[in-house]
């Protein structure tokens, strides 16, 4: 089918998904696009038309198309930081490390997270910057009531005053890491099951 004879519909999301395509790797693009081509010749109007709903939105396509393309380059590019042992490692230092060495295990649950490429930009801030931003508000909450303390009752010192350094030196950042380090372990199995499903379905 040349380009002449083409539905309208298809040459109209051809010319999209070729505008989508525009920042997927050259050879990467070329083969979506002749694939998707393939699937739409032959087709009148109609069937093109089911189809090409079928495929998706160009922009979705493009998108899927990077994100598996850059996950699978950092992979091929370092695997040993890639490796899943050493996200689960990672993971579980984040989880429960503060519980076996406080403070410093935390820590290197932190820097194993970063060093790993089971997780993407976010989710390493994510870990990085959940516990102090919990721990800053949870100081202002103790000055607000502390501030607060002639208009609420003196009785207010009684309860506060031994419960919020264990509070906030402590326990919120226990639950805080040991809820994180549950997630990004999931989050990474998740990743690396769809991975495989992918490689399988290639196969």
């Amino acid at each position: 089918m040349t380009q002449n004879s083409r539905p309208q519909v298809v040459s109209n999301y051809l010319a999209q998904l070729d505008v989508e395509l525009r920042g997927v790797p050259g050879g990467v693009a070329a083969e979506i696009r002749a694939g998707i081509e393939e699937e739409l010749t032959g087709l009148d109007a109609a069937t093109a038309a089911e189809r090409i709903e079928q495929l998706g939105d160009p922009a979705f396509i493009a998108a899927e198309a990077q994100s598996e393309f850059f996950v699978e380059d950092a992979a091929a590019a370092s695997p040993e930081t890639a490796s899943k042992p050493l996200a689960i490692v990672a993971g579980l230092a984040l989880a429960i490390g503060g519980f076996v060495v406080p403070v410093v295990g935390w820590i290197a649950g932190v820097v194993l997270v970063l060093l790993s490429d089971a997780w993407r930009i976010g989710e390493k801030l994510l870990a990085t910057l959940l516990v102090p931003v919990l721990v800053v508000l949870g100081i202002a909450v103790s000055i607000a009531l502390w501030r607060a303390e002639p208009v609420i009752g003196d009785n207010i010192s009684l309860v506060l005053g031994p419960v919020d350094p264990i509070l906030i030196g402590f326990v919120l950042p226990a639950v805080a890491y040991l809820f994180l380090g549950i997630w990004l372990l999931v989050r990474a199995h998740r990743r690396d099951y769809a991975s495989q499903a992918r490689r399988g379905a290639r196969g």
